[in-house]
């Protein structure tokens, strides 16, 4: 997806006119710190298999590198340098001491065993040597990446590097020092933005709902939504859309789709074309896939009054701006996904101080990071008069140049 990168360029040279950066600036901005890119053998169920894998450290000037781990089938290195520079905006702006980084392996774990993925798992570890570890590079969980896998990537740090060191990789199970909602971050931080910006956006908790993607993040959401009594009226999944306009009971959806593997088929709901999906004239469109959706050539089919953004680089730079043109606000990745880069860095930190907290607090942390994101964010929307996305990339471009000029003078 070399939107993804275009995007990533393009919105540097938007945020190099605002500020007026220099093309120094503009170069650091572009270029990531390390790039490691490489091949590893491992011995698996099929025989020896060489695998490809890379780890994209965007800049850490503002604390260790942090970002997800990514096991799939598409992954490529343009995709890992685009994701490890939102990575770091987004850390920036959620003013947590992280820097961005990305990577992972080039991988369908659908073709292979249980015991075939923990030997992936522990040798692209072994591949990634000293490049990583808590005061370095934090793996987080991304695409694909379950807490069973982070879990499997701890323990081989550890017995490379001959001793505990659980805050080198977050988003393990509670047994392995992990931290409370870690598997609802991104879902639960979503929900906090709405719930801020409701107000102000005009969203109501009758307003209607369609969510793209039905995986962990999708049903999330779904299920905190329908808490808050929002309408959600459609939910998709790689399979398909299904659709009712008097609304879904969101637990019955997920019992059915835990049964048939899908949200298909749902008694009680017609079934729709994912692009159908996106056609529907509701109040909050939810992306929460793992894959690009939204281009030039589909955007005209959004019908939405907010879209929420919760997975990364879903929409093009183009379709983005042709959303913004027509008056559709767009909470983007950057902003709306930033309670994944919350709560990995509250389950490092609670490693690194030997703390183990409450999902009470862990969730009232999160919320007062989310807020305050959400408050400065808005200031920059305000005095720049520009969209939620372009008010973000300048706060957390700000943020990362400010932490430079601090270590140059050092």
């Amino acid at each position: 997806m070399d939107d993804a990168f275009s995007s990533m360029v393009a919105m540097i040279a938007r945020v190099g006119k605002i500020l007026s950066l220099s093309n120094g600036q503009k170069e650091l901005l572009l270029n990531a710190q390390n790039v490691l890119d490489f091949s590893f053998d491992v011995s698996l169920s099929k025989g020896l298999t060489v695998l490809q894998g890379c780890r994209v450290q965007a800049n850490n000037a503002c604390g260790p590198f942090s970002g997800g781990v990514l096991f799939h089938p598409l992954l490529d290195i343009s995709d890992m340098r685009a994701m490890a520079f939102w990575n770091t905006l987004s850390c920036a702006v959620a003013n947590i001491p992280f820097g961005g980084a990305s990577g992972g392996v080039q991988i369908d774990l659908a073709l292979y065993s249980q015991t075939d993925v923990e030997k992936v798992s522990r040798a692209f570890m072994q591949t990634l040597g000293d490049a990583v570890g808590a005061s370095t590079d934090v793996l987080c969980p991304g695409v694909n990446t379950t807490p069973k896998i982070m879990s499997w990537l701890l323990d081989e740090f550890e017995q490379q590097h001959k001793r505990k060191e659980p805050g080198a990789v977050v988003g393990k199970p509670l047994e392995k020092v992990g931290s409370q909602l870690s598997e609802s971050a991104l879902a639960q931080g979503g929900v906090f933005l709405l719930q801020e910006l409701a107000p102000v956006l005009l969203i109501k908790k009758e307003s209607t709902v369609a969510i793209q993607g039905f995986g962990n993040v999708g049903r999330v959401v779904a299920e905190l939504l329908d808490k808050l009594h929002y309408k959600i009226v459609a939910l998709s999944d790689g399979q398909g859309a299904i659709y009712n306009p008097e609304g879904l009971d969101v637990g019955l959806v997920v019992e059915h789709a835990k049964k048939t593997g899908s949200v298909h088929d749902f008694l009680g709901a017609r079934n729709m074309g994912s692009q159908e999906l996106l056609a529907l004239p509701i109040g909050l469109l939810v992306f929460t896939g793992a894959d690009p959706q939204v281009t030039s050539q589909n955007v005209l089919l959004i019908n939405a009054q907010v879209v929420l953004e919760l997975a990364q680089c879903v929409l093009s730079f183009e379709a983005d701006q042709a959303l913004s043109e027509r008056g559709i606000v767009v909470l983007p990745d950057i902003l709306a996904s930033a309670g994944g880069c919350i709560v990995s860095y509250l389950e490092w930190y609670q490693n690194m101080h030997r703390q183990v907290w409450t999902q009470e607090r862990v969730s009232r942390e999160l919320q007062t990071l989310i807020t305050q994101a959400i408050r400065a964010v808005s200031a920059v929307k305000e005095k720049h008069d520009c969209d939620y996305r372009t008010a973000a990339s300048v706060l957390g471009i700000q943020r990362v140049l400010e932490a430079e000029a601090v270590r140059e003078k050092k």
